[in-house]
């Protein structure tokens, strides 16, 4: 519609409606002409029973006038209020949540003779998806300008609808249609929003209950990992001693008057088997941690397996004398990974604890010892995970050496009861 037509677009209305007052006024002095016989007088009543009957014709016409007056002036334009209500109805019937937001783009577009149209659905996480409509074929030289009208639900805006127009004569009627089509598509666009954040939760709720199962199943597989290397140690280290110790007290049970029974023997049998349990039982959680701290139990440690390494512990080690979980889990996190390192390499691996604020820092260092590095570090990793803390590995080659680089964080203070029972719930998951 050219400016021209805008302008012309209230006169056709005020004259319409003229029309339909002069027709009124004019039938009603018919009426009492022809029953009073009086042509020169009306009486007062005639004329405000008339004024009534105008007021009524213009609130039952005003629609069908304003569709005349867009059907005149903008030819196939009108036909956008149509299109509008079929798109409306098929929303709330049968259109798939999916083709809401592309129809609504192709919708918009067509109504207002756009040459491009986009639909976008604003998401709670400050993200919007948004559809595109472009029109089959247009003229390489035309420019264009945006209309732009928000879309709400329950005063909260949930969208927008944009479209390209080349006729700025035509952008206040434009917008008044896109207006007229967001009203109602409030609602649609409102579904579409809770469909698409719904399906995004559902994913990240199923990628999170994998990631949990798989982490279980380390976890079990490490528990079992772990009674597997107690049993063989059993059977390596303390069954024989029991079993010399049982045959000495049955040969000294039967010994009678042939010979003294070999009671140093058993003693020492029944010992050396205290000794190995001991030593074993340390291997599953030490004693001295709780007496003495981490330190002295990495060096004890270090004592029993004949492994080499160099502690460093910088910051407030009391932090860790508080939390017996963080100490704990620090301690075996120690173990397991120098474990998983190459022993007897150039340089013995290098075991850093910066007790910083709001998080202790464990970095370990050394060479890779392939396979049995990479259960250490996944079974240390569900862990710090269950305590909310992360865990970095970077590996460096260097010549026929693999170099790696293991950062733990954990965190402790305000939480850390919180995360200390996540930590103990996934041990008791394992």
């Amino acid at each position: 519609m050219t400016g021209r037509g805008v302008a012309a677009r209230p006169l056709l209305l005020g004259a319409a409606r003229f029309v339909i007052a002069l027709a009124v006024y004019a039938g009603a002095a018919a009426l009492w002409w022809s029953a009073s016989g009086d042509p020169d007088r009306m009486p007062g009543w005639v004329a405000v029973l008339a004024t009534g009957v105008v007021a009524v014709a213009f609130g039952m016409l005003r629609r069908p006038l304003d569709a005349l007056a867009d059907r005149l002036l903008l030819g196939g334009r009108s036909t956008g209020y149509a299109t509008v209500r079929a798109l409306l109805a098929r929303m709330a019937t049968t259109l798939p949540v999916d083709e809401v937001i592309p129809a609504l783009a192709e919708t918009a577009g067509r109504t207002v003779h756009a040459d491009r149209a986009e639909v976008r659905v604003l998401l709670s996480d400050g993200a919007d998806l948004s559809r595109v409509w472009a029109a089959p074929a247009v003229p390489p030289a035309r420019t264009a300008d945006t209309v732009t009208v928000g879309v709400r639900h329950h005063g909260t805006a949930v969208g927008e609808i944009e479209v390209e127009v080349t006729d700025q004569a035509q952008a206040d009627h434009d917008r008044r249609l896109l207006r007229d089509l967001a009203g109602p598509a409030g609602v649609a666009v409102s579904t579409v929003r809770l469909t698409v954040e719904l399906r995004r939760r559902a994913a990240d709720l199923e990628l999170l209950a994998g990631e949990l199962a798989e982490s279980n199943r380390r976890i079990g597989d490490a528990r079992r990992s772990q009674l597997a290397a107690v049993h063989a140690e059993m059977t390596e280290r303390v069954l024989p001693l029991v079993d010399r110790a049982r045959t000495g007290l049955h040969s000294a049970s039967g010994a009678g008057a042939r010979g003294a029974p070999d009671i140093t023997g058993t003693a020492d049998a029944v010992a050396g088997a205290l000794d190995a349990l001991r030593t074993l039982a340390r291997g599953v959680y030490p004693p001295r941690l709780t007496e003495a701290g981490l330190a002295v139990s990495i060096e004890g440690w270090q004592h029993r397996t004949g492994r080499v390494l160099r502690l460093r512990i910088v910051g407030d080690q009391a932090v860790l004398r508080r939390d017996e979980d963080l100490e704990s889990l620090v301690y075996f996190g120690v173990v397991g990974m120098v474990d998983g390192l190459r022993a007897g390499g150039a340089e013995p691996p290098a075991v850093t604890l910066d007790v910083e604020r709001a998080q202790v820092r464990l970095t370990v260092t050394g060479e890779s010892d392939g396979p049995a590095l990479d259960r250490a570090v996944d079974a240390l990793r569900d862990r710090v995970e269950a305590f909310g803390g992360a865990l970095e590995r970077t590996s460096t080659a260097a010549g026929d050496d693999s170099r790696v680089r293991i950062v733990t964080r954990l965190p402790y203070g305000e939480g850390s009861d919180d995360m200390a029972a996540r930590h103990r719930g996934a041990e008791a998951t394992g």
